[in-house]
């Protein structure tokens, strides 16, 4: 292969800082089962015998981390196994060790919210059991979690808290790992100060401690910090020291990254001669060692680095990461490699080619989303089926008790009356036919909620996965080609009735949830105001469309008793709907009606539009699938008043609807003041 003459790109040198961010932020380094135990047989057979939950624990996580390099299904199946015997048994460590193996399988393949629920059940275990290691690690998880979520705030809370336990219980392993984990989070932030003052206490720290992958990791991060900062002069030391270093089998993951990080640090440099041998050992030591999303990622961003000077070769790279996140099922990372295909060939005019790989992106896209809303609208069927369930159960157990506490009677008369003894058999009988009713409809309820659950997985799949993927393939063409007036005016049309159908959708989902699950109502004392203030500015862009202005009169101190999820959602949805019924150029006003003499606080949102008809007055919160349009023909389903009416209620007020004095319509709903 040709050297190539030029720089890499930032592109390709932040996608490679995050990668060393997720490898640092695991709280366990990922120790190869081939390099302890070479015979995964025994492991199982030691299973079947009367074992410790202690040795249990162990031998379920090496037969994990056995399977996770050669079969994802075996190795979630045998770690849900463990985690079930454990939970039966009630050994908490074990239940936790689990948890964090759930949670980092999740995490490794995209799943970051079934990640966090398994981390934060761990770390409510450990706060029961006094685990102060076992939190610390659940919070470290945790803030990795919300890292990639882009919650920052959040992920350094989680961290800060790891920190101050590590710092109690004297682990300076794990204090080192929680101000890398922070000093990390803060350069990506480009807050350079806050993160240069955690780099420099744990590099202080690292001098106490023994050496790990952890502290050459910690190197390779300064010196990309130097490094994003056009500083090679302090770069280069700290990342020469990472190669160094990690030279050790043990290190072959950090090693990698190491020779990654220097070789784009010389090309930035422009010392192409000595970056590239550190690229192409680096890329030889991931195949070697058998590690294709390393591989993957290295291969992802040498081609950024040779796009320019030698296209061929960087086709060549991304075609073999894109073959190596296939073949590892590593969902993820294949979408960001068809994303890079696609900007490739857009550079170079190739916007066929770039087409067909946009397209595949949003095909892969739209998978995982459905994938994840069938989940949701499968746990809703099935929490419904099962609110049925336990209904008929309860309802056949009362039953049952009935006809025993009968029983028990003519069993007293027949001590004293041998001749109803025939009576006595009678009513046993038919004891006996009630319980074997009750075994056989719980079968059946099982049934049925398994084939509903089926039901709404196809739905969810098949309805809300396409019709999400239509309002970006629209922004996609506005974007890229070039439109007749009459055309775009279709497409904006188009947009607004697959955004319609998306909230149609969503409020589904949400009134689905309100059915099945209960309200959920969470009271407490919130400001009116601030809610309010949010949610106009959320509608801004909606109410400038139609040169629509919305005028706040809710007062400052305006408090409220209340689930601040419900007011929010009454406020939107009344604001939404008084901008699609108003006419251009008008106005739509929210304030109170505030009695301080009165227990409740009633708002009300006024809009100029189209007004209200007597007989839509009465019936408006009743026939919730009515459709109706807006004065630019925005279509609506009355779906979201019927919730609105449902909270109003759950939070002890109501809503109703008037007449405005010169048209329109005013709302009017009630709740408890704070």
């Amino acid at each position: 292969m040709n050297t190539p003459g030029h720089l890499p790109s930032k592109k390709g040198i932040v996608k490679y800082s995050r990668l060393l961010l997720t490898l640092f932020c695991l709280s366990l380094p990922f120790i190869s089962f081939a390099q302890q135990h070479d015979d995964i047989r025994t492991l199982k057979h030691k299973l079947t015998l009367s074992q410790p939950d202690s040795t249990k624990m162990w031998v379920y996580s090496y037969i994990f981390k056995y399977y996770s390099a050669i079969d994802n299904d075996s190795a979630l199946m045998y770690v849900e196994q463990g985690l079930e015997s454990f939970r039966k048994t009630g050994y908490q460590q074990g239940q936790v060790k689990m948890l964090c193996e759930i949670g980092d399988y999740e995490d490794i393949h995209g799943n970051s919210a079934e990640a966090s629920s398994n981390y934060l059940e761990a770390l409510n275990i450990t706060k029961t059991d006094g685990d102060k290691n076992g939190m610390a690690t659940a919070y470290n998880n945790l803030g990795a979690e919300e890292c990639k979520k882009g919650s920052y705030p959040k992920a350094i809370g989680y961290f800060i808290e790891a920190k101050k336990i590590f710092d109690v219980i004297g682990e300076k392993e794990g204090v080192f790992s929680a101000l890398c984990n922070i000093a990390t989070l803060f350069d990506s932030e480009k807050d350079s100060v806050n993160a240069m003052k955690y780099y420099a206490q744990a590099e202080v720290l690292s001098k106490s401690i023994p050496m790990s992958e952890y502290v050459i990791t910690l190197f390779v991060n300064m010196g990309q910090f130097y490094t994003d900062r056009n500083d090679s002069a302090h770069a280069l030391p700290y990342l020469k020291k990472a190669v160094s270093l990690s030279t050790e089998p043990k290190y072959i993951n950090v090693h990698i990254g190491a020779l990654m990080s220097l070789g784009n640090l010389l090309y930035k440099m422009g010392k192409e001669k000595e970056a590239t041998p550190n690229l192409h050992q680096a890329l030889a030591l991931a195949k070697q060692n058998n590690l294709p999303d390393f591989e993957a990622q290295l291969l992802t961003n040498c081609a950024e680095i040779f796009e320019n000077e030698h296209p061929d070769s960087a086709i060549v790279y991304l075609n073999r990461a894109v073959a190596l996140a296939k073949a590892t099922s590593n969902n993820p990372a294949e979408l960001l490699i068809y994303k890079d295909f696609a900007r490739f060939y857009e550079k170079r005019k190739d916007f066929a080619a770039a087409n067909k790989y946009l397209k595949l992106s949003y095909e892969l896209s739209d998978s995982l989303l459905a994938i994840d809303k069938a989940k949701q609208i499968a746990n809703l069927a099935s929490l419904y089926e099962l609110k049925l369930s336990n209904t008929r159960v309860n309802e056949l157990e009362v039953l049952n008790h009935k006809n025993k506490w009968q029983r028990n009677i003519i069993i007293g008369i027949a001590l004293l009356l041998i001749v109803l003894i025939g009576v006595i058999w009678f009513f046993y009988r038919k004891s006996t036919r009630l319980n074997k009713n009750l075994e056989m409809s719980k079968s059946e309820l099982t049934d049925l909620n398994n084939m509903k659950d089926k039901l709404f997985s196809v739905i969810g799949h098949d309805l809300r996965g396409p019709i999400g993927n239509i309002t970006p393939i629209i922004n996609l063409i506005e974007e890229e080609a070039p439109l007749l007036d009459e055309h775009r005016q279709l497409l904006k049309v188009l947009k607004e009735h697959s955004s319609a159908l998306m909230d149609t959708l969503d409020k589904l989902m949400l009134l689905g949830q309100s059915v099945m699950k209960g309200k959920n109502y969470s009271p407490i004392s919130f400001n009116a105001n601030d809610l309010t203030t949010t949610n106009i500015d959320l509608l801004t862009l909606a109410a400038s469309n139609k040169n629509i202005d919305i005028e706040n009169h809710v007062p400052l101190d305006a408090q409220v008793f209340g689930d601040p999820g419900h007011f929010d959602f009454i406020v939107r949805n009344l604001l939404s709907n008084a901008i699609k019924f108003s006419y251009a150029d008008g106005k739509v006003e929210i304030g109170t009606t505030q009695n301080d003499a009165e227990e409740m606080i009633t708002f009300f949102v006024k809009d100029n539009g189209t007004g209200i008809s007597d007989y839509a007055m009465q019936h408006i919160f009743k026939d919730t699938l009515k459709s109706t349009y807006g004065t630019a023909h925005e279509k609506g389903t009355g779906i979201g008043l019927k919730l609105c009416e449902e909270f109003a209620t759950a939070n002890g007020g109501k809503i109703w609807v008037e007449p405005g004095e010169n048209n329109g319509a005013v709302f009017y709903f009630s709740l408890k003041k704070g």
